[in-house]
This record gives structure tokens, C-alpha cells and sequence, in this order.
């Protein structure tokens, strides 16, 4: 009984490696952590600049702006989450792993909810201007219109409950686990929660209801806007552009406006372009996942170098939205330099 009891602790306290771990330390430890650094210091600069230049207020940029805090968060949420792990088990400093553990369950929580804000935040400005600019404003689409302009506040806190209420739960579902009979890295660890192996809470909650609404819908809205923007903009023409900025109430030359306009939807275009590029390998692994999980569990290695990649691009994306704001506006790369 003493040999079954020394060889069940033996098989318990068994360390299990992370998965190409030299690989993660150059991708996630090196490349990762510099594009989160990046993109966290690029976006500090975005959310200073949009709030105190009395110019950029004037230019309804509330989406951005928000963004820009939900991109903070995600930037910081990477080093915490990815970029600690590898350099703990990299460099084998159990301290730092103990740490990890430690608020890893609100940092991947935090890091949820701004990812989930953001894809929100960008959904319902590129669907704002999508009614702007890719119907030919009748009067229903012109309500609907003055509507989201004069509601963008609630929408900004209605996007930012709903990342809530749908990434929020992850905090309980995952688990940290100590055992006492295991000493150094193989003692202490992460598992998912009785709660996400319940067969309805998983089955319905987290892949149906929460994949449908933060995965899966974002991306397909965004497509679809994306593309009919385009559309539309090859074939606006001067009467359209005239309602458009009639419905505005802007008072400028009708060439400025329209300049204007062109200028707003490009830079949203690249912006959600960024993210549809960004998020194609989690529509996949999440469409996978929904339609045969036990295949994709069979595939370790592939399934942990696609969240690995995954997770980058997101922080890619955003660290190039102040690239693409200096790159089309001119207002804005104006009130950078100035700062």
C-alpha cells in the first residue's frame, strides 16, 4: 500500500512542461512583450491626446477614446498573463510563478472584458458609420442614425456591461490548485472550475450563447459593414454626401466635410480590418471547438502555438491603431507632435 501511495504521489507531483517553451520565449517572451509594451505606451499616448486637445473633442472620437483604455488594459493583460508564465518557467524562478498565480485569475478576467469591450466599442462604430455612409439615409435609416449620435455614451456603457456580463464569469472558471505533498514547480497550477465542466453551463453558456455573442457576431457584423462601406463609397455620390451632412449639422465648405468624412471612415475601416485579421485564427479555433473539441484537444501542440498566435495579433492590433490614426488624420498627427 505504501509503494501504490509513493507511486500515486510520484505520478501526482509529476512537472508537465510547458509546450515548445524555447519557442515561447523568443514569440511570446521577446516578440509579445515588446508589442505589448508598444502598444500599451502608443495607446497611454492615444487616450491623453483625444482627452486633452480641445480640438480632437470636437470630432466625436468617444469610441476611439474608449478604445484606447480597453487597449491599455489588453496590452498590460498580455504581459501578465502570457509574457510572466514564460518567463517564469524559462528562467525556472519559482517566485515569479507563485506571483503569476497569484492574480491570474483577475487578470485573465480583466483581460476578457477589455478584449470583449473593444470588439463592442468597434462594432458599433463601424455599424455608426455604416448608417452614415453605406445607405442612401432614408428617413427609418436616418432615425436609427440620429439615434446612435445622440446615444453614444449609453452604447459606450452599454458595450462595456455586455463584456461584462458575458466575459465576466471567466473569473470562475478556472481554478488554482496547490498540493502539499508536491514541491517547486510540479505543487501548484491551474485547472478548470467544476463550474465550466458543468455539461449546461459549458454546453450553452460558455460555446453557444457567449461564442455566438462575443466571437462569432463581431466579426461576421464587422465583415458585412466593412465591405458594404466599401461599396458604397465607390459609388457615393454628391447627393448622398449632401444628405449625409445635412443630417450632421456641420457648418464647413461641402470639399472639407467631405474630406472629413473620407478621412473618419478609412481610418475606421483599417482599424477594423486590423481586428477582422486579428481574430480569424479565434473564429476558427472557436468554430473547431464548437464542432468536434475532442479532435482539437488530440492536437496540443497546434491548438497551444494558435493561442499563442492568437493572443499576439490582438496586441498587434492594437499597437497599430496609432499608426493608422497619424497615417489618414491629419488633425490628429498635428495634436501628437503638439503634445
Amino acid at each position: 500500500m505504501d509503494n501504490e501511495t509513493w507511486l500515486l504521489n510520484e505520478l501526482e507531483c509529476q512537472e508537465r512542461p510547458a509546450l515548445f517553451l524555447k519557442f515561447k520565449m523568443i514569440f511570446v517572451g521577446i516578440i509579445g512583450t515588446l508589442s505589448a509594451l508598444i502598444g500599451f505606451l502608443e495607446n497611454i499616448l492615444v487616450f491623453y491626446t483625444f482627452i486633452s486637445s480641445r480640438v480632437l473633442r470636437h470630432k466625436n472620437l468617444l469610441h476611439l477614446t474608449c478604445l484606447s483604455v480597453c487597449d491599455i488594459f489588453i496590452c498590460f493583460s498580455y504581459i501578465e498573463i502570457m509574457s510572466v508564465q514564460v518567463f517564469a518557467e524559462y528562467f525556472r524562478y519559482f517566485p515569479l510563478l507563485q506571483l503569476w498565480h497569484s492574480y491570474l485569475k483577475v487578470a485573465f478576467a480583466t483581460s476578457h472584458i477589455a478584449i470583449c469591450s473593444a470588439s463592442f466599442l468597434i462594432m458599433a462604430a463601424a455599424f455608426e458609420r455604416y448608417l452614415q455612409i453605406g445607405t442612401t439615409l432614408k428617413l427609418f435609416i436616418q432615425l436609427i442614425f440620429q439615434f446612435f449620435c445622440r446615444h453614444r455614451g449609453k452604447i459606450v456603457i452599454a458595450a462595456f456591461l455586455l463584456a461584462v456580463l458575458f466575459r465576466g464569469s471567466v473569473y470562475f472558471e478556472i481554478q488554482i490548485y496547490h498540493l502539499e505533498n508536491c514541491e517547486g514547480f510540479a505543487s501548484i497550477g491551474v485547472r478548470v472550475s467544476e463550474l465550466a465542466q458543468n455539461v449546461y453551463y459549458d454546453g450553452i453558456w460558455r460555446f453557444l450563447i457567449r461564442r455566438i455573442a462575443t466571437v462569432f457576431l463581431p466579426f461576421f457584423v464587422l465583415s458585412y459593414c466593412n465591405a458594404a462601406i466599401v461599396v458604397s463609397l465607390r459609388r457615393n455620390n454628391r447627393k448622398n454626401t449632401i444628405k449625409m451632412l445635412v443630417i450632421l449639422f456641420l457648418s464647413a465648405t461641402s470639399s472639407k466635410l467631405r474630406d472629413r468624412v473620407k478621412v473618419a471612415t478609412r481610418s475606421l475601416m483599417m482599424v477594423v480590418t486590423c481586428y477582422l485579421c486579428s481574430n480569424i485564427i479565434d473564429v476558427f479555433i472557436s468554430a473547431w471547438e464548437y464542432l468536434d473539441s475532442a479532435s482539437l484537444m488530440q492536437l496540443e501542440e497546434f491548438y497551444s502555438t494558435a493561442t499563442d498566435v492568437s493572443s499576439l495579433l490582438t496586441t498587434l492590433a492594437a499597437c497599430l491603431r496609432l499608426p493608422i490614426y497619424l497615417i489618414n488624420d491629419k488633425v490628429i498627427r498635428k495634436e501628437v507632435m503638439f503634445i
